[in-house]
Formats: structure tokens, sequence, C-alpha cells
């Protein structure tokens, strides 16, 4: 689901509220990673299981009205970055763009060593909220899509679907006001996906209810 045009002036607002809320977040370590986009959130843990601090960062693109969120992996010992100061070694892991949102930019979490991507996006017609789950594989050396759940509400219509990715089962239900029945359940497996991978959560949805077109 594309964002208006007449929404960026909007979205754009939203967003540089964001950036002056994290003002005070010293960000050398990272700045070479930020690069021409804004800085909005960060997000410190370890996510590959090394004893080292990776850092997972959200950022926005003005220019393409997305959000990007990077995962960082943090690698042993220091560096001189570009300004010529030690700092802390990165390396790009991963990453993933998501929709600019008049709704905030995307909320990060980390538990059992899943990362927890929560994003909101549309607007007063139609409104989608998806949390992504995603685990670090250290034979492929990325970050993989273990689990989504998403809901899509329009009007008085609503569609959830939760999908485990590692056995396939997917739940899907419609509804009307958010009030749902049992759903249906099916077995959808697919192969590995990386975090750089990951589909929109609307064509996800249209997808599970059998209709591959976007509105």
């Amino acid at each position: 689901m594309k964002t208006n045009p007449w929404l960026w002036p909007l979205l754009l607002m939203v967003v540089s509220i964001a950036y002056a809320s994290e003002g005070t977040v010293s960000n050398a370590d990272i700045a070479d990673f930020i690069g021409d986009n804004h800085f909005v959130s960060r997000l410190d843990a370890d996510i590959n299981g090394d004893n080292v601090t990776d850092t997972i960062i959200v950022t926005a693109n003005d220019d393409a009205i997305l959000f990007k969120v990077s995962v960082l992996e943090g690698v042993r010992g220091k560096v001189i970055g570009s300004d010529g100061d030690e700092k802390t070694a990165f390396k790009n892991l991963d990453s993933m763009e998501l929709e600019l949102s008049p709704l905030g930019p995307p909320a990060l979490s980390i538990k059992k060593g899943v990362l927890i991507i929560d994003h909101d996006c549309g607007g007063t017609t139609v409104r989608t909220v998806t949390t992504y789950r995603y685990r670090f594989d250290r034979e492929q050396d990325a970050m993989r899509l273990i689990g989504i759940d998403s809901e899509r509400v329009g009007g008085s219509s609503a569609v959830n679907i939760s999908w485990n990715l590692l056995n396939g089962a997917r739940i899907i239900k419609h509804g009307q006001m958010r009030s749902y029945g049992p759903g249906t359940r099916d077995i959808h497996k697919v192969g590995f996906i990386k975090m750089s991978q990951t589909r929109a959560p609307d064509d996800i949805i249209d997808e599970a209810i059998g209709d591959n077109t976007t509105p």
C-alpha cells in the first residue's frame, strides 16, 4: 500500500519530531552507516550470540519516503573512523526498508534472541499493523524471517494473518471491526527469507487470502 504524495509533508514532520526526540543520543560509532539518511533510533544488543554488542538502527530517507532498519554486527576490536577517532567496529549484517508512516517509526525489541520489529502503516481509510520476527542464522550469516503477524483494517472489514515460517503454519482470519471468528489454518512453507528479502505486509496478506492485487 503506497503512501499518497500529499501526505509526504506530514510524514516528514512526524519523522522530524522523532529525530528531535533522539537528538541527545551519540551515534559517532555508526555515523558511516547512517550516511545521508536521518537517524531515528537504535537498539544495542548481542543479536548473534558472540558476546559482542551489535546494533540495530532505524533511519529515514526523505527522498525515498522510507524507513530503513539495519542490523550492524559488532566486530571485536576498534577501528579508526572517517573523522579520525577510534570507535567500535561494525559491519552491515542485514537490512530492510519499510513504508514511511504518519503512525510513527518502527519499534525495535529483542526477546530470547529474536529481533522483533513492530510497524504501523496506512492512514484513516486503511491501516496495516505488522510484527516481524527475525533470528540470526550463522550458516547464512543473515537475519532470518521466522514469523510475521499482520492485521489490515479498512472500514468495517478486517483480515488478520499469523504465520510461523519455521514450520509453515499459518492462520488466516476475516472479521468486522476486529471481531474475528476461528479462522482457517493451512501449511505454507517457503525457503530461507532474509531480512532484506521480506515482502511488504499487504502483499503477504493478499497472497494469504488469494488476492494478488494490492489496493
